[in-house]
């Protein structure tokens, strides 16, 4: 419907990204259902007849499409056919594995769960306000998780975008004549890594997907409409889901700023997604555009609104928050660049390692000459600077880091001894030199606030059962105001409150403005 409405040609596009690109009419079309009703059985019965239609009008175009994955596949190398293979049967596995962080059953899955019973607005009234995170993927989650055909069951989409991903970028690469198995050495990691967001309904994983598809075009592809009208929906579906995805509106704009303003259907698209936004805010917070000027930092790569704090009465019980908040504003904006360079443990490397990232990539822009290169290392230059003023948290960068590495790595593969080496030695004592840092002004920590991972072995019959359980079995069950709350073994918030909890009777909760 999609490749419909904004006229592209679907010769050209493989049917893996029109299969991603068509998730957007079913996410307005689902906002616009829950700001109205429930977001359950009836929207699916209604979807099922609308695509059932599509299938019969579009049958002839879907037809040639499944003609030419056939030939696709056929044409492929073994090593080629049992990596891909590996690559979805693993994402299959992972997604269909009990959820496995505190996070989901803390907020993800009650905020859908109360979609589905309630709806947006009043749903999100009676989720607790410091737990809350919704986005369209939340919504579009809510429409297929089918808890409403099974009970006490949930299914991720996550895993579904995955694979999608996967083979679209393999038919591409195939189209393309891109065969070297170093490909796949580098494919591997980046599916191994991206797995701990496959297990969960988290917008992460979509959001660095999406990004990904972006950069794809933006660096590899003509500058033709077709291609520009495919980075512009990539850019607004993923910026619908997180708005720390906004900087893809540079992307759109670098790769023709000619056509922003002269494809009418394309403007009445943002239009519609940018409404959906200020709403969204306008029910959370009673401000058209959520006031960033009230954030505060709480740490050095994270910041949370002073408005929730005050309004949560279990948080404010803590400490934590309120000597972390008083601490870092004390702060210069050198010990705050500081303590978050040189974070401890796993998030300061990946600090350094995203850093590190775009210091290579201008290096590279400047040995290579391109200006492709060019405008991603100013592109990443704007999205950390604009990062750092809001939460430079590395899960918002996780995408730009992979281009990045990707784009140098794919570089010195194919260049020549001498490019390699002008290249390598400045960059060289660079890295070196950020790696060496001393901590200048080292923080201490004044509390423990760890994230502990229930880990669950991969069996066959996950995914043969590609559902499971809201709340995971190995969860103790307590109550609170006579109603039970699932908390994962051995992990503890900062405050010792209650937790909400994913059933139709939940205690009343209610938004600042009520």
């Amino acid at each position: 419907m999609t490749a419909a409405v904004l006229k592209i040609n679907t010769k050209r596009t493989s049917i893996f990204l029109l299969t991603v690109i068509g998730i957007l009419p079913i996410m307005l079309f689902a906002i616009l259902w829950g700001f109205i009703y429930r977001i359950n059985i009836e929207i699916v019965i209604l979807l099922s007849f609308v695509s059932l239609a599509l299938y019969y009008l579009y049958w002839s175009i879907a037809s040639i499409k499944l003609i030419g994955v056939k030939t696709w596949w056929l044409g492929l190398s073994l090593i080629w056919k049992v990596s891909i293979i590996a690559f979805v049967l693993i994402t299959a596995l992972q997604a269909s594995m009990p959820t496995n962080i505190p996070d989901d059953g803390f907020y993800y899955l009650q905020t859908i769960k109360w979609a589905n019973e309630e709806g947006i607005p009043l749903g999100v009234a009676r989720f607790g306000f410091q737990y809350w995170q919704f986005s369209s993927w939340h919504v579009l989650q809510a429409v297929f998780n089918l808890s409403y055909f099974f009970g006490n069951q949930f299914n991720v989409l996550n895993g579904w975008i995955m694979i999608m991903f996967i083979l679209s970028s393999t038919y591409n690469m195939n189209r393309a004549k891109i065969n070297k198995q170093v490909y796949l050495v580098f494919g591997f990691f980046v599916v191994g890594m991206l797995q701990f967001f496959n297990t969960a309904p988290s917008p992460d994983l979509p959001v660095i997907l999406l990004s990904l598809m972006v950069f794809k075009i933006f660096l590899f592809d003509e500058r033709s409409n077709e291609n520009f009208k495919l980075i512009v929906v990539l850019s607004l579906i993923a910026i619908s889901i997180k708005i720390s995805a906004f900087y893809l509106i540079l992307f759109v704009i670098a790769f023709n700023y000619k056509l922003v303003l002269k494809d009418k259907r394309v403007i009445v698209i943002a239009t519609i997604i940018g409404l959906l936004l200020i709403s969204k805010s306008l029910i959370t917070s009673g401000s058209l555009i959520f006031p960033f000027d009230l954030y505060t930092p709480k740490w050095a790569n994270w910041t949370t609104d002073t408005k929730i704090i005050e309004a949560s009465e279990v948080i404010k019980k803590s400490p934590f928050i309120n000597d972390y908040s008083e601490l870092i504003n004390n702060l210069k904006i050198t010990e705050k660049f500081s303590s978050w360079f040189n974070y401890k443990g796993y998030r300061g490397i990946v600090n350094k390692v995203w850093l590190s990232g775009i210091i290579l990539l201008g290096l590279l822009a400047l040995y290579s000459k391109s200006k492709k290169h060019l405008l991603l290392f100013l592109i990443s230059l704007i999205h950390f600077v604009f990062l750092w003023v809001s939460a430079p948290y590395y899960r918002f960068a996780i995408s730009i880091i992979l281009i990045n590495y990707f784009i140098i790595i794919d570089f010195l593969i194919g260049a020549s001894l001498a490019r390699y080496s002008k290249f390598l030695i400045p960059a060289g004592l660079l890295i070196s030199g950020i790696w060496l840092t001393p901590v200048i002004h080292p923080i201490q920590k004044l509390s423990t606030n760890e994230i502990i991972t229930i880990s669950y072995p991969i069996k066959l019959e996950y995914l043969l059962t590609p559902t499971k359980p809201f709340i995971s079995d190995t969860y103790e069950e307590k109550m609170f105001n006579g109603e039970a709350v699932f908390i994962p073994p051995g992990y503890h918030y900062a405050w010792d409150g209650p937790l909400p909890c994913v059933m139709r009777n939940h205690y009343e909760r209610h938004t600042i403005k009520e």
